[in-house]
């Protein structure tokens, strides 16, 4: 019964290092208390996750380019079942693609309005550079 409360205490103990690691109290917040940081981490995420999945919507579109020119200079009909199938794989993949392409987006427009019913600043949610 001794060291349960021992490791009771261990948990709390390493549990407050992590509420320690708060934004530095200068880091200006929104009206909920997130940080500056939080917004831009989550901006740039967002953001990141819309870009790989337009980059690989390219390699999809490519791909399929691809297949459909290697399907129609094969002669042998065999080969051409094969390819076939890989289109028509692709094209599922065209497919999911885009329906996470549309996900992603419509996440970085609702995180762009929770932003601003937030209260963040706009500096925080513009892209950088941008």
């Amino acid at each position: 019964n001794e060291k349960l409360p021992a490791e009771g205490e261990a948990k709390t103990e390493a549990a407050s290092p992590a509420q320690s690691a708060k934004p530095p109290a200068d880091e200006p917040t929104d009206f909920f208390g997130r940080p500056e940081s939080y917004w831009k981490q989550s901006f740039a995420d967002a953001r990141q996750k819309v870009k790989d999945l337009e980059n690989q919507s390219n390699v999809i579109i490519l791909k399929l380019n691809d297949l459909q020119n290697r399907f129609y200079r094969e002669s042998d009909g065999f080969k051409q079942q094969q390819i076939q199938r890989e289109i028509q794989k692709a094209f599922y993949e065209q497919d999911i693609n885009k329906q996470d392409l549309e996900k992603a987006k419509s996440a970085l427009d609702a995180l762009e309005k929770e932003a601003r019913r937030s209260g963040a600043l706009p500096g925080w949610i513009k892209e950088p550079g941008g």
